[in-house]
């Protein structure tokens, strides 16, 4: 008997916001695929667990790498990667990890969103509860403006392409 399968949505479980880079490590192995290393409250405050896969995101510089966390010494944050162009201390980063969850699941599940000020402390830790947009069942789309859009005729349930004769 086959097992229905339900489609997985992904969703973000923690954020940590803010983290400014205190050293910048290359490492050029070809085994090695990049990790970063986080102080303990900072991983705590977001909820990240060591050898976790998250996505690090460099704001200044607009990069975005997925390493695994590793704990090292607090209010520090260290960048062990092969890119070289990824980071440079004082560049400023949000590190999220990601939750694969079922549609009926993401508004059970709370993220964490974790703010942190100077060296790296944890100023703020805000749960967030993920919320359903309620769908009108009466809505219709404002037409579209561009002309190559064909338009959808609710009466005939065809297009306006369809009824006219091509040229």
């Amino acid at each position: 008997m086959k097992r229905a399968t339900q489609m997985l949505i992904p969703f973000i479980r923690a954020q940590l916001h803010g983290l400014k880079v205190a050293a910048f490590e290359t490492r050029f192995d070809l085994g090695f695929d990049g990790a970063i290393v986080l102080g303990p409250c900072a991983c705590w405050a977001a909820g990240f667990a060591e050898f976790a896969r998250i996505e690090v995101r460099n704001l200044v510089r607009g990069e975005t790498v997925f390493q695994h966390v590793m704990f090292g010494s607090e209010g520090r944050s260290e960048i062990w990667t092969t890119s070289p162009q990824h980071s440079q201390p004082g560049d400023t980063l949000r590190v999220t990890a990601h939750a694969w969850l079922k549609p009926d699941e993401v508004t059970q599940d709370r993220s964490t969103l974790a703010l942190v000020g100077e060296n790296n402390a944890t100023i703020e830790i805000r749960p967030i509860k993920a919320r359903r947009v309620p769908i009108d069942p009466n809505f219709v789309p404002p037409p579209s403006r561009d002309r190559n859009v064909r338009q959808f005729d609710r009466e005939t349930e065809r297009t306006p392409c369809a009824l006219e004769p091509r040229p």
